[in-house]
């Protein structure tokens, strides 16, 4: 959206009838949006927002704010409205059924007109028209639901949705009174005002094609750049100021655009959502705001606010710090636009600066990064607190503290306890309590413990310096694997066994050592093609002998299943591609997709390189030795790692 348009907010006093307004406002809205769709639950949520705001008598900062209305001035229509039109006539219902109910008088508002369906303006009109009994004189209500048009059944049903509500409540006088006060004198409307002439309907259709995303952040950026803003500064001064920020926020976004950047700040879950990549700033500078503002102006925090004005909360804090800024600078006599939105502009770069510096020192990028990767840390409560971490400490401690927060993580027993100490002893004795299930908590654990190890095995690769790319991390859904097979999982139909066997064939017919009399036996099966249901027996007691052999083991029996030193990180993709296979098989498979369909992580490539194994006297099995090693391995470089600097800074200190 060009800088030239106006963007600020609007009382919804300012839109209603006055001395030089006897009308009030006058709303146009054209045939190319859809007519009045709010249902009840829509209206009821609206005055439940409105009730539960805790506004102050005098106190105008604090206001319940609405959504944008995006309007263009046109000198015969009035306001033509391009968004925002449920909300305005959803506000002029509310406030002519109150006006009747309370007062018995037709509510002096604002004038609706609707291309579409002029009728629907003699629709709202009739809402607020006053029949009193002549005996009581009270207000006989004639408003009924009426099913005879789509856009009068919804106006009516609205209508007898407010009153409905209004009578339910313990006092509907008293109630109504006060919603009233709130929506006149403390809710305002972002007003966003299109200027130039350019024609409303390709506006309208850029906002619903998501090309105008009117988001916390576009208005944020339209609230700091609007040309209004500039009282007294040269065209030249005010050019060059909106320039620089533009190009500077143009720049920020297109970095925090970047899948590596975004996934690894903010992992995969709802945190990530927001579609403008600025908004993560913005988020979280609209709580250090409040934080810094509260202790001289207390009134700066309104209770309930974040929950009242969910989607336009960040914008309504950002507004009022503006505010509050000016009144600061004009005090001090000190006040250009230009030059406080510059100060205001270094606070914004010094948060994005924070995430690049998060990104580029290699350290803090994999240890924040298996941080936020897990999923119970993907909220903007973690993530702050991360900022706090950063701001509150020297390099060397902001490392340790984040290890520190690492080992918090991770429930090892007595943890609580005021000896707790971490070390080998303890990280042993947790991996060794991990076993897989079918529970998802049991399953997390062991994910997070197999990432945490497959991350810090990259950062010590100093040779290389390779990073781990949490970005393919995030695009993929993982299973925990399962090493060498598990005889549960066998193939279950004749399809399956003979495929099974037809890819295990070769590692069987090598020279891996493999008693002859269970190689007759695989060969009977396999000539006579004795897969078939029937076969089912016979087949799978063969099945057994194979994945025990190939775990090292005499028997299956004695084959470990579910520890950790007999499970890695494997893509689902990649792991339900190749079933329940013996090691050989599943080894070539992996090392054959390795950085071409799918991210294999480091650890889990070097099991299936035996990479971990002291000795390596044979390639195709995966046997007690070789678990022991992994599982030691992978201990020793939990331990070697997140104790180093811990103790380093204890020494110092």
């Amino acid at each position: 959206m060009s800088v030239s348009n106006s963007m600020g907010t609007k009382k919804v006093e300012e839109l209603l009838a006055n001395k030089s307004m006897p009308q009030g406002m006058q709303f146009f809205v054209p045939n190319y949006q859809r007519g009045y769709r709010w249902k009840e639950s829509q209206v009821q949520q609206l005055l439940n927002d409105l009730s539960e705001f805790d506004y102050e008598k005098g106190n105008e900062s604090r206001f319940y704010c609405l959504q944008p209305l995006v309007v263009k001035k046109d000198k015969e229509k009035g306001w033509i409205v391009i968004d925002g039109q449920q909300r305005l006539t959803t506000l002029f219902i509310v406030l002519t059924c109150i006006e009747k109910m309370l007062y018995k008088e037709k509510a002096k508002l604002f004038v609706m007109n609707y291309q579409n369906k002029t009728q629907m303006h003699d629709w709202l009109e009739s809402l607020g028209i006053v029949k009193l009994d002549p005996n009581s004189g009270d207000v006989i209500d004639e408003v009924a639901l009426n099913e005879e048009d789509i856009d009068a059944y919804h106006i009516t049903n609205a209508y007898l949705t407010v009153k409905k509500w209004l009578e339910d409540t313990y006092d509907y006088k008293a109630i109504g009174a006060e919603i009233r006060e709130k929506i006149r004198t403390y809710t305002r409307f972002i007003w966003y005002e299109i200027n130039g002439d350019v024609k409303p309907e390709i506006i309208f259709t850029n906002i619903n094609m998501g090309k105008i995303k009117l988001t916390n952040a576009e208005l944020i950026k339209a609230l700091l750049l609007k040309k209004d803003n500039y009282k007294g500064e040269s065209e030249k001064e005010i050019t060059a100021s909106q320039i620089k920020i533009s190009t500077a926020w143009d720049n920020m976004e297109a970095t925090l655009q970047r899948e590596d950047m975004w996934r690894f700040l903010t992992g995969s879950g709802k945190f990530s959502s927001i579609d403008t990549h600025m908004e993560l700033i913005f988020q979280i500078m609209a709580k250090e705001i409040i934080k810094s503002r509260v202790g001289k102006y207390p009134e700066f925090y309104v209770e309930n606010e974040e929950q009242l004005n969910r989607e336009t909360y960040t914008f309504i804090i950002f507004n009022r710090e503006m505010e509050y800024m000016k009144r600061e600078y004009v005090a001090a006599g000190d006040y250009k636009y230009s030059k406080m939105l510059e100060d205001f502009w270094g606070k914004v770069e010094s948060f994005y600066n924070m995430f690049i510096d998060w990104y580029e020192d290699r350290e803090w990028y994999h240890l924040i990064g298996v941080l936020l990767s897990k999923d119970e840390n993907q909220s903007e409560e973690y993530f702050e607190n991360l900022c706090d971490l950063y701001r509150g400490h020297t390099k060397t401690e902001f490392v340790m503290e984040l290890k520190k927060k690492i080992i918090s993580e991770i429930e090892f027993e007595d943890a609580d306890k005021d000896d707790f100490e971490f070390g080998e002893e303890v990280v042993r004795e947790y991996l060794n309590s991990l076993q897989y299930s079918g529970k998802k908590a049991e399953k997390d654990k062991i994910r997070n413990i197999l990432l945490l190890f497959n991350v810090i095995s990259m950062q010590q690769n100093t040779d290389s310096n390779p990073r781990f790319p949490f970005d393919a991390y995030q695009r993929q859904k993982w299973d925990i694997e399962h090493i060498h097979s598990v005889t549960t999982d066998r193939a279950q139909n004749k399809k399956e066994r003979e495929e099974w066997l037809e890819e295990a064939k070769p590692y069987i017919d090598s020279d891996v050592g493999m008693p002859e009399d269970l190689k007759a036996e695989i060969d009977n099966i396999y000539t006579q093609k004795l897969y078939g249901d029937e076969s089912a027996p016979q087949y799978d007691e063969m099945y057994n002998k194979v994945i025990a052999f190939f775990s090292g083991e005499s028997s299956v029996e004695e084959k470990p299943i579910n520890e950790i030193s007999n499970l890695t990180l494997l893509d689902q993709r990649t792991n339900r591609g190749y079933g329940n296979h013996i090691f050989p098989v599943k080894r070539n498979k992996i090392l054959e997709k390795s950085g071409i369909e799918s991210f294999i992580p480091l650890c889990t490539k070097n099991v299936f390189l035996k990479f971990y194994s002291k000795t390596v006297s044979q390639m195709y099995l995966w046997d007690k030795h070789d678990r022991q090693d992994y599982f030691d391995k992978m201990v020793q470089t939990i331990v070697n790692y997140l104790a180093e600097d811990i103790e380093d800074v204890k020494e110092e200190s």
